[in-house]
């Protein structure tokens, strides 16, 4: 293996709620009753740690 390489999956941690450098955050830029709110709850709830272990 190359230096600097990995085989490890890794994932950049996210919060919806973060405030931007300059407005609006992007709970300000999706309707409350826009579908993509029931995806984003429905992957936040998934038990995926098995998967990776």
């Amino acid at each position: 293996m190359s230096r600097g390489i990995s085989d490890k999956i890794t994932y950049k941690p996210y919060n919806q709620g973060e405030q931007w450098l300059l407005p609006p955050s992007l709970d300000e830029l999706v309707p409350q009753n826009h579908f993509i709110r029931i995806v984003s709850k429905t992957v936040d709830e998934l038990e995926i740690d098995e998967v990776f272990a």
